[in-house]
C-alpha cells in the first residue's frame, strides 16, 4: 500500500489598508490577521496530510499586485521545493487581480505541483471539480478585482476632493511644519524646524552654497529632516535616503530652498499611478497639479524666496576654501558676445591680483579675450548701486509725503486714457472692415485680398478687446483698493545709505552687468520699469496738487 502524501504547507495571511478602513458590518473583524490565522490553524488541525511549514503575513499590503514581501518569500520556498501547499482564508486574501490569480491557479501552481486551498470558498486543487465549479472561481476572482478597482476609484475621488479644498493628505508633514493635532488635514508651523528652514534661506542669501550649508548644519549637530522626524517618534521611511548616518547633504538643502510650501502654498497631486494595478508613479504636467495658495502659515516671505530662486538659477560656484560665492558671481557677462565673465586670481609677488576676463574667444565666439581689474569694476558697480539706492530712498520719501488719493487718481486717469485709446483703435478697425467689404462688393478688392485684410483686422480687434478687458480689471482693482502699483516701493526693506553691500542686496537690486570691450559698464537694475512708472505718477500727482492749490 502506498503511503499517503504529506503536504508541506504555508498559511498565507493578508490585510490591506483598504480592508482596515472598511467598516461595513463586521467585515473588518472577520478579515483581521488574527481571525485569518485562527481559521487556518483550525482547518489544518485535524488534517493529518498537511504539515505546517510557516505562517506568512503581509499586513498593510494591497491585493491588486503580488509585490508583497511575505508572498515573495513564500514563492521562493515553493520554487525551492520546500513548500508544496498554500492555504488562505479565501481567494480575496490571496489577491484581487483576477488575471494574475488565474495564471497562478491554472498555470504556475499546477506546473510546480502546488496544492492550493481557499477555505471559505471551498476550493482545494487536490479535489476533483465539476465544470460549473471551475466557472465559479474565475467569477469570484473577477468580483474581487472589481472590488479593488471600485475602492481605488473612491479613494482617488476622495483625495481629489480634499486637495481641491486645500486639505493636506500626505502621510507626513514637510520639514518645518507638523499636522495640527485637532485637524490632521491642516498644517501648522513646527517652530524648531521652521527656525532651521529660515536659517537655511538666510545662509543661501548670504552667498553660501548648498553643500556648505549642509556642512554647517552637520557641524552644529542639527538633525536632518529624516532623523528629526524619527526623533519626534514618527515611523518615517524615505525611499531615496541612502545616507545611513542621517546627515544633511546638498540635495536636501536644495529641496528645501525650492519648495513653495514655505510660502504657504500647498502643492499636491504632482504624481499619480496610471491604474490601480500599476504602482509605479508618474509625474503629471504642472497645470494638472493641485496648487492652493494661503493654505497654511508661511515660513519664508515672498521677496526672500524669489531672491533665493534667482540665486539658484545663476551659474555660480564657490571658490576653493571659500564658504560663500563672490559678490557679483553669475551677474556679469560680456557685452560683446554675451558669454559669462570669469573672475581669475593670479599671484603678483607677495600679493594677489584679480581680474575679469571673457572666455568667448576660447569657446569660438570670435570675441577678444579682454580683461579688466576686478577692483575697478567692483568699485564702479558699488558706486552706481549706492546712487541708485539713494534715488530709491528719495522716491520712497516723496511718495510717502504725497496725498495717496492724488496718486491713485492719477493712476486711474492714466489707465482710463489707455482704455479710451484701445477703444478708439477697435472702432477704427471696424470702420476699416466696413470699407473693405464695400470695396469688395464694388469689385475693387479681390476675394483673396479681402479675406487676408479682414483676418488681419479681426486679429487686431481681438487683441485690443483683450487689452481693454485687462485695463478694466486693473481700473476696478484700483477703485476697490485691491491693487497697489507702489507696493514694490513700500516693501523696500533694505537700507539705502549702506557703505558695504551684501550678496543679498546685490541680487535684490541688480539684474545684470555687462562689460564692454572698452571697459565701459552697462548695469541693468531690477524694478527699472516700476521705478520709471512711479516717477511719472509722482510728477502727475504733483501737478494735480498744484492745480488744486491754485
Amino acid at each position: 500500500m502506498n503511503a499517503k502524501k504529506i503536504w508541506n504547507a504555508d498559511i498565507y495571511l493578508r490585510l490591506s489598508k483598504e480592508d482596515e478602513d472598511k467598516e461595513i458590518g463586521n467585515k473588518r473583524d472577520s478579515d483581521s490577521i488574527t481571525n485569518q490565522r485562527e481559521l487556518a490553524l483550525a482547518f489544518i488541525k485535524d488534517r493529518a496530510d498537511i504539515c505546517l511549514h510557516e505562517i506568512r503575513v503581509d499586513d498593510g499590503y494591497t491585493g491588486s499586485n503580488f509585490d508583497r514581501p511575505a508572498f515573495v518569500k513564500m514563492m521562493d520556498d515553493v520554487r525551492a521545493g520546500v513548500v508544496d501547499c498554500i492555504i488562505v482564508k479565501d481567494l480575496s486574501r490571496f489577491g484581487r487581480e483576477y488575471i494574475t490569480i488565474g495564471e497562478y491557479l491554472d498555470k504556475i501552481f499546477p506546473v510546480l505541483g502546488v496544492r492550493f486551498i481557499a477555505i471559505n470558498d471551498g476550493y482545494d486543487t487536490s479535489n476533483k471539480r465539476t465544470a460549473s465549479e471551475d466557472l465559479i472561481i474565475p467569477f469570484k476572482n473577477l468580483i474581487n478585482d472589481s472590488y479593488c478597482r471600485d475602492t481605488s476609484l473612491k479613494v482617488r475621488a476622495l483625495f481629489e476632493m480634499k486637495r481641491r479644498q486645500g486639505e493636506f493628505i500626505g502621510s507626513f508633514a514637510v520639514y518645518g511644519y507638523r499636522k495640527d493635532p485637532e485637524n490632521k488635514n491642516k498644517l501648522i508651523i513646527d517652530e524648531p524646524a521652521a527656525q532651521v528652514v529660515q536659517e537655511i534661506f538666510r545662509m543661501k542669501l548670504s552667498g553660501m552654497s548648498q553643500n556648505n550649508i549642509a556642512d554647517y548644519l552637520n557641524e552644529m549637530g542639527i538633525l536632518c529632516p529624516t532623523e528629526y522626524k524619527k526623533a519626534q517618534g514618527m515611523k518615517f521611511f524615505c525611499s531615496f535616503a541612502s545616507n545611513k548616518f542621517g546627515q544633511w547633504h546638498g540635495p536636501s538643502v536644495t529641496y528645501i530652498l525650492k519648495n513653495e510650501i514655505y510660502l504657504g502654498v500647498l502643492i499636491q497631486g504632482v504624481t499619480e499611478t496610471p491604474t490601480y494595478k500599476v504602482k509605479e508613479r508618474i509625474t503629471k504636467p504642472r497645470e494638472e497639479w493641485s496648487i492652493i495658495r494661503n493654505a497654511h502659515p508661511p515660513i519664508i516671505n515672498e521677496s526672500d524666496f524669489a531672491a533665493v530662486q534667482r540665486s539658484l538659477s545663476l551659474e555660480t560656484r564657490t571658490a576653493p576654501k571659500a564658504k560663500t560665492v563672490y559678490l557679483f558671481s553669475g551677474l556679469i557677462s560680456c557685452g560683446v558676445c554675451g558669454e559669462q565673465i570669469v573672475r581669475k586670481v593670479v599671484p603678483s609677488g607677495k600679493k594677489k591680483f584679480s581680474y575679469y576676463i571673457c572666455n568667448g574667444k576660447k569657446k569660438g565666439k570670435g570675441c577678444a579675450s579682454h580683461s579688466i581689474s576686478t577692483a575697478k569694476v567692483d568699485a564702479a558697480i558699488l558706486e552706481v548701486l549706492k546712487q541708485h539706492l539713494l534715488a530709491l530712498g528719495e522716491l520712497k520719501q516723496i511718495v510717502a509725503s504725497l496725498d495717496q488719493e492724488d496718486i491713485l487718481s492719477v493712476r486711474i486717469q492714466s489707465l482710463q486714457s489707455r482704455l479710451a485709446q484701445k477703444q478708439d483703435e477697435i472702432a477704427t478697425c471696424r470702420n476699416f472692415k466696413r470699407s473693405l467689404y464695400e470695396n469688395y462688393v464694388k469689385g475693387i478688392l479681390e476675394r483673396e485680398d479681402f479675406d487676408s485684410y479682414n483676418a488681419d483686422y479681426d486679429a487686431k480687434i481681438q487683441t485690443a478687446e483683450q487689452q481693454c478687458q485687462s485695463l478694466r480689471n486693473e481700473i476696478e482693482k484700483h477703485m476697490d483698493g485691491k491693487h497697489d502699483k507702489l507696493q514694490w516701493l513700500r516693501e523696500l526693506n533694505y537700507q539705502t545709505d549702506v557703505e558695504c553691500f551684501t550678496r543679498e542686496v546685490v541680487l535684490y537690486f541688480i539684474d545684470a552687468v555687462k562689460i564692454m570691450e572698452n571697459g565701459e559698464l552697462e548695469i541693468a537694475f531690477r524694478f527699472a520699469d516700476a521705478y520709471a512708472d512711479t516717477l511719472a505718477l509722482v510728477e502727475k500727482a504733483k501737478k494735480n496738487s498744484l492745480r488744486e492749490v491754485v
